[in-house]
């Protein structure tokens, strides 16, 4: 018997479904196939969530400015993230209702590591540049010593 027949997917999860609903938000890659929401509610504010992480994400240089509004938007992220996450653990929801919250939740998880992953490239960028700069002086150091020395003085 389908469950529109008996009217099981109106009744309110129970506590292991809520429990498998909660481990499923909290596995290893569980944003694997969900999408970043198009827009949410930030604040009683819509954002264009999607447009915002992809004008940030494939930009090829993020100004002060924008650093700053990315880690305002990670931060309001992530306050709605726990919020979604409050609604799965305390709301009467469906079935139906707890799989919408917890794909808007995986999604507005993902948009967070999608901003987080800005600031390691920049990480990245610094420490190589760092490491290039060593090489330089090591480079320019080992030219110096050799117009200094003669060859069996070198060796």
């Amino acid at each position: 018997m389908c469950p529109e027949a008996t009217g099981e997917d109106k009744r309110t999860l129970t506590q292991d479904e809520r429990r498998r609903i909660q481990v499923r938000l909290h596995a290893t890659l569980s944003w694997v196939g969900v999408r970043i929401p198009d827009e949410v509610d930030l604040d009683g504010e819509r954002v264009a969530l999607r447009d915002k992480v992809d004008r940030f994400v494939f930009d090829d240089f993020i100004d002060d400015e924008e650093r700053a509004e990315v880690l305002a938007l990670i931060d309001k992220l992530e306050d709605k993230a726990e919020i979604l996450e409050d609604e799965l653990a305390l709301e009467d929801l469906t079935m139906e209702e707890a799989e919408g919250i917890l794909q808007r939740t995986i999604g507005v998880i993902r948009a967070i590591d999608e901003l987080r992953h800005l600031e390691d490239a920049e990480e990245w960028e610094d420490r190589r540049v760092e490491i290039m700069e060593k090489v330089d002086d090591a480079t320019r150091w080992r030219e110096f010593t050799k117009r200094i020395y003669k060859k069996d003085e070198y060796y």
